[in-house]
C-alpha cells in the first residue's frame, strides 16, 4: 500500500529507537532521516509503505549501505532471492531498486 508522506513521519516518530525516531525527535530531522531515504515520492505524496519500511530498516542497521550502493543492491537482492526464493520480483524491484546504471 501507500501512505503520505507526512503519515510516514509521523509513523518514524511514534516508533522508538533503534527503528524509529522517538516522540522527542523534531519535525525536521524526522523529515531529513525520511528523505535521506531515497523514497521515491509519488504525485500525490505518497511512498510506498513496504518500500519505506525496508529502507528504514536496512538504514537503521546498516544493512549493505558501504562502498558502492548499486552493488550492495544487487547483493541484497541476491540474499533475499536466495533466503526467500518466492519474492515476487515486483516486490524485490520496490523494496530494493535496482539503478538505471545497474542494468
Amino acid at each position: 500500500g501507500r501512505i503520505k508522506f507526512d503519515d510516514m513521519v509521523k509513523l518514524l516518530r511514534r516508533i522508538s529507537p533503534p527503528l524509529g525516531l522517538g516522540k522527542l525527535c523534531p519535525d525536521s530531522t524526522a523529515y531529513r532521516n525520511l528523505m535521506g531515504m531515497h523514497m521515491p515520492l509519488g504525485t500525490d505524496n505518497n511512498v510506498k509503505f513496504n518500500a519505506t519500511i525496508f529502507a528504514l530498516v536496512r538504514k537503521q542497521l546498516r544493512i549493505k549501505l558501504d562502498g558502492n550502493l548499486d552493488l550492495r543492491d544487487r547483493e541484497l537482492r541476491n540474499i533475499i532471492k536466495r533466503i526467500w526464493p518466492r519474492t515476487p520480483n515486483r516486490l524485490l524491484d520496490e523494496i530494493v531498486p535496482l539503478s538505471l546504471k545497474g542494468l
